[in-house]
């Protein structure tokens, strides 16, 4: 059964790196340019699900337990590390859709300002 559950758990994460990183994401190819910490948010998430399953298959806390406070001190720092490429890939996208938005308004408002397709 511990067997079976850790080959789901790297099942997970595979996949969840797997998505981050091919994810379609049409609003960098088309406004902002390509997203390079998408890539290492990829990596860091294979890297901390394989330390995942390590740590709780190989480590024995009792025996050694500076060794692992360090260890999964390392896996938490990486998480953290995650969460932040996330809230810096969030800031990327709502900055594109502002920018969007902006640009769309400046169009339907037009050159005379009066607000384009208005009912008169």
């Amino acid at each position: 059964m511990r067997i079976l559950l850790l080959i789901l758990i790297i099942a997970i994460g595979a996949a969840v790196g797997w998505l981050y990183l091919f994810r379609p994401a049409p609003l960098s190819s088309q406004m902002g340019g390509p997203r390079p910490w998408r890539r290492l948010g990829a990596a860091i998430c294979v890297v901390t699900t394989v330390m995942f399953v390590a740590g709780v298959a190989l480590m024995d806390e009792f025996q050694t337990p500076r060794i692992g406070l360090i260890y999964w001190s390392i896996i938490l720092f990486l998480v953290f590390w995650l969460c932040v490429l996330a809230i810096r890939d969030a800031c990327f996208t709502c900055s594109i859709l502002a920018r969007r938005r902006r640009e769309a308004r400046q169009r339907w408002a037009g050159a005379d300002g009066r607000g384009g397709d208005e009912p008169r």
